[in-house]
């Protein structure tokens, strides 16, 4: 395999990614062998390794890069597409398909019980906040009949608030944390196939 071959083979490996971003790391890898020059290309094609191996590794590092990078608002939608990309990987990657299927299927329990954490404190945010706001009525309503019990339910609706913004950036935390996780994961996964590949 020369140069020309093996930076095809990436590039269509690679065909998941944005384009701009594939064309960056196509780019990349080109200018790498440019440099290197033609004496050492069959040098660097080996410390690479499979173009397919190469690109598993791309795409997942693509991923969590591209999922950090975003803001807040955001991380749900780049959580699905980063997801998305891992799955891809996974599949790009040179690994046998019954050890692809079986990472896959861990991947997607995992992405399963992420969700499922990541709803409950998100739903429990959401009643914690709507309790703080019936705490708030009822503040407002027993002004008129006793000030004590309308600052003891103001305070409960205040800390119903507080404890409503906390669970909603704690969910949105752990879902960032599982994702990074799960992206490390299929990398020491795919890494330790590769490993393992070479001893045999």
């Amino acid at each position: 395999m020369d140069k020309l071959e093996y930076l095809m083979k990436l590039n269509h490996s690679l065909s998941k990614m944005p384009e701009d971003e594939r064309k960056n790391a196509v780019r990349y890898y080109e200018e790498y062998f440019t440099e290197a020059g033609p004496e050492q290309e069959q040098k660097i094609i080996e410390e690479l390794g499979p173009p397919k191996k190469l690109a598993a590794k791309i795409m997942a590092d693509f991923a969590i890069k591209d999922y950090d990078s975003s803001d807040i608002s955001n991380k749900a939608k780049k959580g699905v597409s980063t997801i998305w990309m891992i799955i891809a990987a996974i599949f790009a990657s040179p690994i046998a398909l019954p050890i692809a299927i079986a990472v896959v299927a861990v991947v997607i329990v995992l992405v399963i019980t992420v969700f499922i954490i990541f709803l409950t404190f998100f739903i429990t945010s959401i009643c914690i906040t709507l309790g703080a706001v019936v705490f708030l009525v009822l503040s407002i309503w027993s002004l008129f009949q006793s000030i004590p019990t309308s600052v003891f339910f103001f305070g409960i609706a205040l800390a119903a608030v507080g404890i409503g913004i906390l669970l909603g950036v704690f969910s949105i935390w752990v879902t960032r944390i599982s994702i990074n996780g799960l992206v490390k994961f299929v990398r020491r996964v795919l890494s330790k196939e590769e490993v393992g590949k070479d001893e045999k």
